[in-house]
């Protein structure tokens, strides 16, 4: 890239020292790196006022951070019993509960004496389906409200926890019918948008429309995936079309494109920058529509800047655009930086941009095979700015993503177009014959072809984890091949950085964790679970439950996928029977009894670990002439009055113990916790 180059993106430097700062305080730097910003900004002013202006966007992304992320709860409202007042932000629906994302603006003792606070999200839990809420929907509820804490006794183990701490909500609450003491509406603006996409919802759903025509429509046009069919997802994913299940510059653009076609008698009549603001209007209105996510605020601001310098007959840097973007995003939101949605999307409009025409062979004269190889070139221009952040967050690159790529870009606008159309005329009570079939056409083309791909050999690269740090020389190579495609004389230098790359990206994906011979005790509440590592390529793993042995694998492959994919795991054996049984297990010729029955199960004998688990009704002292273990693990679901109980008795006994609800265990871990004496 030239310094001409770079001179037409004035806001990209701008844009990294702002983004730079939001780093800086999350990481935990921020009141030493802003008084030395602050300072340099001060006495560069006096030198290159253009330098100085770069420290003080660093500034200003520090102080928007400071502002904007909450780096932990307010633990002063923890444990405590509210009545809280708020909006409901986020609803998601599984098989058993509602979830809700509920932004609280005021709380008291009693629905009549509420009081403001600082914007504080919360989520809450709600075991019915009665009444079914709506986003934007005003809540008024008591509810003891408790701290999210995320607890890890594996290593690389998912506790759902992390995802909610990670959206900055650090309050949980349980909510039931009987703490509602109201549920309103929204009104105003809020209201009618509530109230169209109630009419969407209500048109696409009763209507005759193929099952997965409705779910694709629903998710394109509203952008609510609550009731998006896990399977559509997972095969959509491998499939490498994921990102047209988020609402995007895509959608926008279509709906850009539908609006100007619409309102082209405005330009007929001379009246084209009329035509022009009223596009913008509904470009903004369909991203508030949608939810504003940042892919979607991201092309209405860069949609925006382009039609407004077409009004005013001024060129516009779509790279600059995109930088104004990020700077409008992260200025009311600093957190979107480290939102997943926010990097692909940034990082996918920003390669088109760099590498659409270069990677294009056709020459622009020949318009027609252009623009068809444009189809292409975008698809895999995409794909380079995005892979590493994608198989990053979601282990996993899709093979075939050119191929399914290529055919959603070209049918998915006369998809978009045949459902806006569809969802019109249903609102005026009127049918276009034949469309809902047209419909079905184009969803069945997309899914087809998806389910295709995914049935394909090597559909997508799995198990693929590395350290953040590979994305540094990552970009670097980026850049390079910016440089090469645009510079002949740099072509000399492919040899020796793709062999850097080479050794980079070897040494990041080099396995650093093997099989070990260990077995880890889980901090369950409902039931102990033991963790058995030493069977690859299988996990075993042993619990007393008395729930289906399909439900705990379930809920183990997702907690402890990481741990799996990184060791070369690939399979969970459930080893449970009755509740309340005993087993005995062999770890590096030692003996670990996991006892929640009767003491006499085993023969007396040297046992080195016992683990006492729920149902276990004898005393300690019987434990240990029987067994005289080296060490008691009270097992976290144990209630803690009866482990109280247990402590008490081992104490007296001068026996070593743990309370695995307090300290984790595990045997064979360099970091296990030695055992409690007195």
């Amino acid at each position: 890239m030239t310094r001409n180059d770079i001179a037409s993106i004035p806001l990209l430097p701008i844009t990294v020292c702002f983004s730079f700062g939001i780093i800086l305080y999350v990481y935990g730097l921020g009141l030493v790196s802003g008084v030395i910003l602050l300072l340099a900004a001060i006495f560069l002013a006096f030198i290159n006022s253009y330098y100085s202006t770069l420290a003080l966007a660093g500034v200003l992304g520090l102080c928007q951070a400071y502002i904007n992320i909450p780096l932990e709860s307010d633990v002063g409202m923890a444990g405590k019993q509210y009545v809280l007042h708020g909006t409901i932000d986020e609803i998601t629906v599984s098989d058993a509960v509602q979830s809700l994302v509920v932004s609280i603006d005021s709380a008291g003792s009693a629905p009549n004496n509420l009081s403001p606070i600082k914007k504080t999200k919360l989520s809450v839990i709600y075991p019915d389906f009665i009444p079914e809420f709506k986003a934007g929907e005003k809540l008024v509820f008591g509810t003891l409200l408790e701290k999210i804490t995320a607890t890890y006794d594996l290593p690389d183990e998912i506790d759902p926890a992390e995802f909610l701490i990670k959206k900055g909500i650090f309050l949980r609450a349980y909510v039931t019918s009987e703490n509602i003491y109201s549920l309103q509406e929204s009104t105003g603006f809020a209201g009618f948008i509530s109230q169209c996409r109630a009419g969407i919802f209500s048109i696409i759903n009763e209507s005759d429309l193929s099952d997965d025509s409705k779910e694709l429509l629903i998710v394109m046009l509203t952008g609510d995936s609550s009731e998006l069919n896990e399977r559509t997802r997972e095969m959509f994913t491998i499939a490498g079309i994921s990102h047209i299940l988020a609402i995007s510059g895509l959608h926008v653009g279509i709906i850009a494109f539908l609006v100007s076609i619409a309102l082209w008698p405005l330009y007929i009549s001379g009246h084209g920058n009329l035509r022009w603001l009223l596009v913008c209007l509904a470009v903004w209105f369909f991203a508030i529509f949608t939810g504003m996510s940042p892919s979607v605020i991201r092309a209405a601001i860069m949609t925006t800047v382009y039609l407004f310098a077409r009004i005013l007959r001024r060129n516009s840097s779509s790279l600059n655009s995109l930088c104004l973007a990020a700077i409008i995003i992260l200025l009311f939101n600093p957190d979107a930086l480290f939102q997943t949605g926010f990097q692909l999307s940034f990082a996918a409009v920003a390669s088109i941009l760099l590498f659409a025409r270069s990677l294009n062979p056709v020459s622009p004269r020949k318009q027609f095979a252009y623009n068809l190889m444009s189809y292409i070139a975008v698809s895999v221009s995409a794909m380079l700015g995005t892979s590493i952040i994608s198989a990053f967050h979601f282990h996993s690159f899709p093979v075939y993503f050119l191929i399914t790529n290529v055919i959603a870009t070209l049918i998915l606008p006369f998809f978009l177009s045949a459902g806006i159309i569809f969802i019109f005329t249903g609102a005026i009570g009127f049918s276009i014959p034949g469309i809902d079939s047209f419909i079905d056409l184009i969803s069945g083309i997309i899914t087809g072809s998806s389910s295709f791909i995914n049935g394909l050999p090597g559909s997508s690269i799995d198990g693929l984890y590395f350290p953040a740090w590979l994305i540094i020389p990552y970009i670097g190579f980026i850049f390079f091949l910016k440089l090469f495609l645009d510079k002949p004389d740099m072509r000399r230098l492919l040899p020796t950085f793709s062999l850097l790359l080479i050794v980079i990206t070897t040494i990041a994906f080099i396995p650093k964790t093997g099989i070990e011979s260990r077995i880890y005790l889980s901090r369950n509440l409902r039931h102990t679970e033991l963790i058995y590592s030493d069977r690859p390529p299988e996990l075993t793993l042993i619990t007393n439950t008395p729930n289906a042995p399909v439900n705990v694998s379930e809920r183990a492959l997702f907690r402890y996928r990481d741990f799996m994919a990184r060791r070369g795991i690939n399979a969970i054996r459930i080893d449970t029977s009755s509740p309340h049984s005993d087993r005995m297990i062999y770890v590096d010729n030692k003996k670990i009894a996991l006892i929640s029955g009767k003491k006499e199960t085993f023969s007396r004998q040297k046992i080195n670990y016992v683990i006492i688990a729920k149902g276990f009704r004898d005393k300690i002292e019987d434990i240990c002439q029987s067994y005289t273990p080296d060490t008691i693990i009270i097992a976290s679901d144990i209630h803690p009055r009866r482990a109280q109980r247990y402590k008490n008795e081992c104490r007296l006994l001068g026996q070593p113990f743990i309370w695995a609800r307090e300290r984790p265990w595990s045997f064979g871990y360099s970091n296990s916790l030695k055992p409690i004496v007195k």
